[in-house]
């Protein structure tokens, strides 16, 4: 459930408006997420650029 990033969201809202905790207050979700999110930051980043001279004809 951690690799899960609709959890985290879920789990974040609930314990801010349910428990009144800080959304960072599970420290190891956070950083999976950021993780998570640098990772696919990246691979998107590498995708594009592969692929920019082809994208628009693609379209």
């Amino acid at each position: 459930m951690l690799i899960n990033t609709i959890n985290f969201f879920v789990n974040c809202y609930r314990n801010c408006f349910l428990y009144n905790r800080p959304f960072y207050a599970n420290k190891t979700e956070c950083l999976v997420f950021a993780i998570e999110f640098v990772v696919i930051f990246v691979l998107g980043i590498f995708n594009y650029n592969r692929l920019r001279k082809k994208l628009p004809d693609v379209l």
